[in-house]
């Protein structure tokens, strides 16, 4: 009890909103939240460990947004008994870079098209999309998604099936891997997990970030999903995806900032995999969109072009509105 209170007023005093009203096991917001919010600082600022105390030399600012959730726990202003395409992502969906709520992807679509767009936008993986899409069509049998893959974290090494030996531990491991990270999830574990960072954040993590000047302009950069943007991954859970291809008509893929700014390499070489499974999504008659060489494009055509927060892994308005256009242009199922 102890710890779920202090854990609820540490994140109270978190940077952005998203600490406060998440609910982690679910993946999912509280419901019905309706509140106005501030944003401190980039999630790049937090993970290089600056504060309050620290401040970031970096910052964009802080950033007042509207937050609203509606009754199944997602972030968005639009209906889904209105809806008849649902847009299923993450954080990028979810504008957690601190961008106003009518600034997100779906609603800037629905005013670009004739369709009405339901975001189901909180963080998660493919295996929570799988979850929405199917939680969703039980109410709506006939609705339409468009799948939000951000190159970032979404992703996954692609490991060749191979014959394992039955050993012990592999028998077991559908009980304790579930039990682990229901302990790692308890209140008390989050509470430790935290004090421990707070330890940690009295210095600066500087291998965590990357300053570059764009075009005059000082841009950080997360060298974690920097050096993703350069592996050989995949779509994770293709084959479930794929099973579900009567509904889903598109993917859109969103690059990391490094893939836009730093990166020359094109998709093929950077993820080989990537290319295979947009095949298979094709095949299948789904629509495949990769941001990548339209927003290197807009950068290259004009080069004060910000599509990407300064201090943030996210994309903001500006990237949103551009990426709205771009689907509108190039993909069939939005118009």
């Amino acid at each position: 009890m102890y710890s779920s209170v202090r854990i609820s007023k540490i994140k109270n005093k978190s940077y952005r909103a998203h600490n406060k009203y998440t609910l982690p096991l679910k993946a999912k917001y509280k419901p019905n939240i309706s509140s106005n919010e501030t944003m401190l600082y980039g999630d790049i600022c937090h993970l290089a460990g600056y504060n309050n105390q620290n401040p970031c030399p970096f910052t964009e600012g802080v950033r007042e947004h509207r937050f609203i959730t509606d009754k199944r726990g997602y972030k968005t202003l639009l209906s889904l008994e209105e809806a008849n395409i649902t847009i299923v992502g993450d954080s990028f969906l979810a504008a957690l870079g601190g961008d106003e709520m009518n600034d997100q992807l779906g609603y800037v679509l629905s005013s670009l098209t004739t369709n009405n767009f339901y975001e189901a936008a909180h963080p998660g993986n493919t295996k929570d999309y799988l979850r929405r899409i199917d939680a969703i069509t039980k109410e709506r049998s006939n609705m339409k998604y468009i799948i939000l893959i951000y190159e970032g974290n979404d992703l996954k090494q692609i490991e060749k099936k191979v014959v394992l030996n039955k050993k012990l531990k592999n028998i077991f491991r559908p009980i304790y891997i579930p039990l682990i990270k229901k302990i790692y999830r308890m209140p008390l574990s989050n509470l430790l997990r935290h004090y421990y960072s707070s330890i940690k954040s009295n210095s600066i993590n500087y291998s965590s970030f990357k300053i570059s000047n764009i075009n005059g302009i000082n841009q950080a950069f997360n060298v974690i999903q920097s050096s993703r943007s350069e592996k050989d991954l995949g779509i994770p859970n293709l084959s479930e995806f794929i099973a579900r291809s009567k509904n889903i008509c598109a993917f859109i893929y969103i690059p990391t900032a490094h893939s836009v700014y730093l990166s020359k390499n094109k998709l093929e070489y950077r993820h080989p995999q990537l290319i295979k499974d947009k095949k298979i999504l094709i095949a299948n008659g789904i629509e495949f969109l990769d941001l990548t060489k339209p927003f290197r494009d807009l950068i290259n055509d004009n080069p004060s072009h910000q599509l990407y927060w300064l201090d943030d892994t996210h994309w903001n308005k500006e990237g949103i509105k551009q990426a709205a256009i771009l689907i509108k242009k190039n993909v069939q199922c939005v118009n």
